[in-house]
Order: structure tokens, then C-alpha cells, then sequence
């Protein structure tokens, strides 16, 4: 329902939403997060659903300067 909400605008995008949805549905908090324009969450999210060829992509597609250091320390202990 709330991806249908999504879709149809009667539902407003927003950190806090991608927050809430993330624990149900990492793929729909991360659309979320894209939609609502938050890089550093967009990240995270790729990095959640095991997405991580797309980091370095959408980086460069948004100009985005991510702190990679922060980002390999997330992806190690998935990865160890």
C-alpha cells in the first residue's frame, strides 16, 4: 500500500519515511531515499541490499563526494 502511495504522490518522501520502511524493506527505503534526495542514506541503502557495484556510480551520476572511509568500514564487517 505504501509503495502505491508512493507512486501515486499521496505520500510525501522523506528521510523519515526511508527510516521507518528500511527495517521491512531495504529496496523501498532505499527508492525512498533516492527520491528524496539523500546521498549519504542512498549509500547506506545500496550498501544494505548488497548493491555496492552501484556506489561508485551513483556517486559519480549526483556528483556526490561520499567520505569512503566511512563507507569501507561499513562494507568490511558485512563482507568479513
Amino acid at each position: 500500500m505504501i509503495e502505491q502511495w508512493i507512486k501515486e504522490d499521496k505520500l510525501t518522501v522523506s528521510d523519515s519515511l526511508g527510516d521507518m520502511i528500511r527495517g521491512v524493506n531495504p529496496q523501498l527505503a532505499l527508492n525512498i531515499f533516492q527520491k528524496s534526495g539523500s546521498p549519504d542514506k542512498v549509500i547506506q541503502g545500496l550498501i544494505e541490499t548488497n548493491q555496492l557495484d552501484k556506489i561508485t556510480q551513483y556517486c559519480d551520476s549526483t556528483g556526490h563526494q561520499p567520505d569512503w572511509i566511512k563507507i569501507f568500514r561499513q562494507i568490511v564487517p558485512i563482507n568479513a
